[in-house]
This record gives C-alpha cells, sequence and structure tokens, in this order.
C-alpha cells in the first residue's frame, strides 16, 4: 500500500499528533508500506525554524523509512491568533503543492483539525484519484469561535469534507456521534481508541534522578507534561497552586511547550506562585523518569471542549503507573476511561478548589495511589495498546484502498 498522510505536525514537534502520526508513519513503514508524510518544518512552539529546515519551500526528507515532504512555515515570536492563521494557510497551500509530488498513493489520510487542511487533503484526493481517510482528533464547538461566521464556515467545511470521506476515525464513540451529527455516513466512521507507548514508557522508582533535580525540598509531585496550547485549560493548575501556597508538601511542574507558555509564565509571575515550576519539553529518553518522579499525573481541559476531545497525555501517565487526576467535563471520554479503569479522580475542568483539595488529600495519604497506577497500567495494556491501534489503522486504510474512488 501506498499511504499519504497529510498533517500539519510531524516527527520531531512535541505536539501530539505529531507524536502519534510519526508512530503510525513509522510502524506502517516497518510492515512493508510505502509511506509518505505532508507535513511543516519542525516549529511548534519555537520562536524560529532550526537551521537546518530554512533556505528552501520544500524539504524532501527521510525518516525512520518514511519520506517526510516538510513545508516552510512563518513562525513569529509573538504567538497570536494572526500568526497561527499564517502557519495554517500556508501549509494549505505548499502543503497541497507536496502532496502532488511522487507516484500516486494508493490512500490518502489527512488529519483535523485544523479544518483549514481538509480543502488541501481533499484536493490531493482528488487530484490523485486515490480515497481520502479522515483522521480526527478533536471535534471544536462553536464556543471557541470568536464570531458566528467563522463557526459556519467551519460547518460548511466539516460536512463537506465529512460527506467525500470514504473512511472516518474518531477516538472515541462519543465523537463518533458527534461526526455523525455534522454529516458523516455512520457505516464509514470507525472508533480507534488513542494509543500509547507501553514499551517506550513503563512504571519505575518514584526516588529518581529527575525528582532530585526538580521536587525543590517537596514531599508530592503533580505533574503536568505536554502541549501548552491555547485551549489546554492548564491556567487552571495556577490557580490551584495559588490555593495551596500554604503547603510546602506539594509542588506542580508544568513541562512542555506551545502558543500558550508565555501567557502561563506570566501569570504564574503576576500571581507570585512559590510551588510552581516550569521546565521545557524534556528529552524523549527522559520521558519515563520524568512520568515516574511525579506522584501523580494531571490532566486538564478548556471547558469549552469538554466533550469533543481526548487528550492524548492521559495515557502516557497510564502507561507509566501513575495516578490521574483529570480536570474534564463529565461527558469527556478522560472522564469514562477514569471511571471504568479506577485510574484516578476527575474533578470539574473550572473548578481550582477541587484541585487543590485533591492534591492536599493525596499529600495527606499517598496509599491508594500505588493501586490507582497499577489500575491505569493495566487498563493501557488491554485498550491502548500501540500495535493493536496501527493494525485497526492498517486494516481501514486497506479497505479503503479496496473501494471504488468517488469524489462527488
Amino acid at each position: 500500500m501506498r499511504l499519504l498522510i497529510f498533517n500539519l505536525y510531524f516527527h520531531p514537534d512535541p505536539t501530539g499528533t505529531g507524536l502519534i502520526l510519526g508512530e503510525l508513519a513509522r510502524d506502517l513503514a516497518r510492515r512493508g508500506h510505502d509511506v509518505v508524510a505532508v507535513t511543516t518544518v519542525p516549529h511548534y512552539g519555537l520562536d524560529e525554524v532550526p537551521a537546518e529546515f530554512r533556505g528552501r519551500w520544500i524539504h524532501d526528507d527521510r525518516w525512520e523509512g518514511v519520506r517526510v515532504l516538510r513545508t516552510a512555515v512563518p513562525v513569529s515570536r509573538r504567538k497570536t491568533m494572526v500568526t497561527r492563521l499564517a502557519t495554517y494557510l500556508s501549509f494549505a497551500g505548499l502543503g497541497l503543492m507536496a502532496g502532488l509530488r511522487g507516484p500516486r498513493p494508493d490512500v490518502v489520510m489527512g488529519v483535523l483539525p485544523p479544518i483549514t487542511t481538509g480543502p488541501s487533503v481533499w484536493l490531493i484526493s482528488l487530484l490523485r484519484r486515490a480515497p481520502l481517510v479522515l483522521n480526527v482528533q478533536d471535534v471544536y464547538p462553536d464556543s471557541i469561535f470568536r464570531a458566528p461566521g467563522l463557526a459556519r464556515i467551519n460547518h460548511a467545511l466539516e460536512r463537506f469534507l465529512l460527506r467525500r470521506a470514504e473512511r472516518i476515525t474518531a477516538l472515541s464513540d462519543t465523537q463518533r456521534e458527534m461526526l455523525v451529527a455534522r454529516g458523516a455516513d455512520r457505516g464509514r466512521v470507525s472508533v480507534i481508541p488513542m494509543w500509547t507507548d507501553l514499551e517506550g514508557v513503563r512504571p519505575g522508582p518514584k526516588e529518581n534522578p529527575f525528582r532530585a533535580e526538580h521536587a525543590a525540598g517537596a514531599r508530592f509531585i503533580a505533574l503536568y507534561a505536554g502541549n501548552l496550547g491555547v485551549f489546554g485549560g492548564i491556567g487552571v493548575l495556577l490557580d490551584a497552586a495559588d490555593r495551596l501556597r500554604d503547603d510546602p508538601r506539594i509542588r506542580i511542574l508544568i513541562v512542555g511547550r506551545g502558543h500558550g507558555r508565555d501567557a502561563l509564565i506570566r501569570r504564574a509571575a503576576e500571581l507570585q506562585l512559590p510551588n510552581v515550576t516550569f521546565l521545557p519539553t524534556q528529552p524523549r529518553e527522559r520521558l519515563s523518569e520524568m512520568l515516574a518522579a511525579s506522584d501523580v499525573g494531571l490532566v486538564t481541559l478548556d471547558p469549552r471542549l469538554s466533550v469533543g476531545n481526548v487528550p492524548s497525555k492521559t495515557f502516557t501517565i497510564m502507561a507509566a503507573g501513575r495516578p490521574v487526576l483529570a480536570a474534564v467535563g463529565s461527558k469527556n471520554e478522560i472522564a469514562r476511561v477514569v471511571a471504568a479503569s479506577g485510574c484516578g479522580v476527575v474533578v470539574p475542568p473550572d473548578s481550582p478548589d477541587a484541585i487543590a483539595q485533591a492534591l492536599r488529600a493525596w499529600a495527606d495519604d499517598t496509599s491508594p495511589l500505588d493501586a490507582m497506577g497499577s489500575r491505569g497500567r493495566s487498563w493501557a495494556e488491554q485498550h491502548h495498546d500501540r500495535v493493536s491501534a496501527v493494525r485497526a489503522f492498517e486494516a481501514l486504510l486497506d479497505g479503503a484502498c479496496a473501494r471504488d474512488v468517488g469524489h462527488t
């Protein structure tokens, strides 16, 4: 099978879809498929493009058996809606050009959001006469759009694309129902759960070098590690830390980069928080050590994304055998997973008091934490194994290839 994957991010960008799509592409290439990824040069959370990726509109690269076509993007020190839109639009145009290079693919897979990539990947599918598969990571509600007109445009593009895709993947049953409500044919939507790297991330000793470096005298470490995006809802952790400033036992580590990082650091400085530490994204080889060093892993989500978003960091925490404190809506998939697995506690996404209360209670009595972590690891092994997910994607993509292509 010749597969073309079209996504704004790819390895080594440390944001969720970049890591997930990199793993999928690499694993499919190892299984004998010819995989091409059309993406951007590494830039997420950076102030400038790395030197080796400057000077060309499209870089033709190789990584782990995958051909990677990387398009240039504008990068600015200021992270605003305008700069993000410029990135989205530049990739839509240059990505279309890159997607028309080389041999005709048997199937084209595009990742949503952002919705701006949709028309480009559909045109590639149409012009290359290859079936289109949409991999939906998030479903955005109207409330995140500042103007009603933008919400209408988003709905129209979604409906157009969902009706033309040969196959669509969703991360949960709830997400599938949302896609059907927005115009997808139920028979074409398959649920493939988010996976995690169970081999690369394993439970380890809490007392390790990472904890020694960053605990700063605290006895209880709550870790948020991942994308510091504008819709991450991470600000609630700073408000929770403000309520815990009188408890020297507890420290909150916030690790990662993203469009919202600078604003979070400014807010923490305004509050003069003595119990919060920001760290840059850590090398991949330290991921297990970093997760093991925590007493609990934190998951947050903007209340407006309470249903259609599935934070992938949850499953990495579970793989590490650490309990999860999830500040998400009660209808979110993560709330269901945490409750069903018994791997932690769910609190409202906009309640710093509830977060602070849970952390203080666990600092008082850590005895339930090991059992929660073990249950999370077992659940991840049963339901979120990467090998099983890659095989599911392989079967779905093969099935799309087997059907006649109809672009209407």
